[in-house]
């Protein structure tokens, strides 16, 4: 569910037990791209139709990593099975990645 309102933030959602007193953090993939390897590509490209195919790639490198004992994590849990399409559930989806990119 988190991936899907996520959209192509992230590669993917997983549970993880790393974190203590945080609910979630951005990780990444085996083979993705650290952030500032991404500015720096980034900066290299010249403006052409391959730095749109570029950039959508590179924003989909993170995986999300909650913890599902954390309160805010339960409290999204509530949230998402009595009103998955509420504004604030969505809200609540966005400030956990937001948080999470710190």
């Amino acid at each position: 569910w988190l991936k899907k309102q996520l959209g192509e933030r992230v590669q993917k959602v997983q549970v993880g037990d790393r974190l203590v007193d945080s609910p979630a953090t951005l990780v990444q993939g085996e083979w993705g791209m650290s952030p500032m390897m991404q500015r720096y590509m980034k900066s290299q490209t010249t403006s052409s139709a391959s730095d749109s195919a570029f950039a959508i790639g590179s924003r989909n490198q993170a995986i999300l990593e909650i913890t599902p004992s954390h309160a805010v994590i339960k409290q999204l849990k509530n949230a998402m099975e009595t009103a998955p399409d509420a504004d604030e559930t969505e809200d609540m989806v966005l400030m956990l990645y937001e948080t999470a990119a710190l």
